[in-house]
């Protein structure tokens, strides 16, 4: 049975590493289950902390990526926290075995400030006090995006009239109000490159538009079938991002590729530009539009490959 209501969110762990010593954090370090498709991956963006304080007081600087390990330029000599357009050095990067992209989304995962169990003697990144310690990694990115989620159903289910919302869903309103992170170093290194990428993936966890998206859940499509909505942009702006997910059927361990049912997405614009997106490997997949204008747009889901279907999808 698919309990296809249950977001399930992994962190996408703590090996980021620079192997190659360019200073920039290599690709392929996500293991399982972080790699699993139909959860939601999180990796570990930085916090805006500039310094660690303690009860009384007292505070410092928080240091620099050299404190962990990572010895090459520009890694050694930036701080651990204190800019959120950035990726924590170790959150670990994509992409999967099968080229698929992970993580699906970051979320601030150094130097928070956690309870802490009185019944142990460890005080992670530095103790706060008896009861809170600061702590990092995308162990700690994880929680907060669990919270995000729990607020997303919330909404849904108590104000937009949405009795039972599949994690699909879920999943494509969290990565479609992401905010690309501009990155902390020069282009090409880190989150610098266009969202969604193998560092941060679809961007930072942000819930700021939520009340003011359009979506659709549990919609079937089989091979073949076209899936046609609309929905108005009221003013320019300067992004607009549609996402498409589905809980996809499990494939078998021996196959080289892991997506079984392959969905296909198309927005066309106002003035009848198509933007188009054809992806054989994610079963979550969008478009941005940049310096989109005003006007209603025509969104198509086309059913390109429905083996085992019908296939529910979602689209935010």
């Amino acid at each position: 049975h698919i309990y296809d209501e249950m977001l399930i969110i992994f962190a996408a762990g703590n090996e980021g590493e620079d192997r190659s010593g360019d200073g920039e954090i290599d690709f392929d370090s996500i293991g399982s289950p972080a790699s699993a498709k139909n959860v939601l991956t999180v990796g570990a963006s930085e916090n805006s902390r500039t310094q660690k304080c303690i009860s009384d007081g007292t505070c410092s600087d928080v240091g620099t990526w050299s404190s962990f390990g990572y010895t090459n330029s520009p890694l050694n000599t930036d701080s651990t926290s204190g800019n959120i357009e950035g990726m924590a050095a170790f959150s670990s990067r994509g992409p999967t075995s099968d080229a698929r992209l992970k993580p699906d989304i970051s979320a601030p995962g150094t130097w928070i400030l956690s309870a802490k169990s009185r019944d142990t003697t460890d005080t992670g990144w530095g103790e706060y006090n008896a009861s809170y310690t600061y702590m990092g990694g995308t162990s700690m990115a994880t929680p907060l995006t669990a919270g995000a989620a729990a607020l997303i159903l919330q909404h849904l289910i108590e104000h937009r009239n949405t009795s039972s919302p599949s994690s699909a869903l879920v999943k494509a309103l969290l990565t479609s109000l992401a905010t690309d992170m501009q990155g902390q170093y020069s282009a090409g290194n880190g989150a610098a490159e266009n969202a969604p990428n193998q560092h941060e993936g679809w961007g930072r966890l942000n819930l700021t538009g939520l009340t003011n998206t359009s979506f659709s859940d549990r919609i079937n499509i089989e091979t073949k079938d076209k899936r046609t909505f609309s929905f108005t942009n009221p003013q320019s702006i300067s992004e607009l991002r549609v996402l498409l997910s589905w809980i996809d059927p499990a494939s078998s361990p021996a196959v080289s590729k892991h997506l079984v049912n392959d969905l296909d997405l198309t927005v066309i614009d106002p003035n009848g530009t198509i933007h188009s997106i054809s992806n054989n490997r994610d079963n979550l997949e969008g478009l941005t539009i940049k310096n989109a204008i005003s006007g209603t747009y025509t969104v198509i889901v086309d059913g390109t490959h429905v083996p085992i279907g019908p296939q529910e999808f979602a689209i935010s």
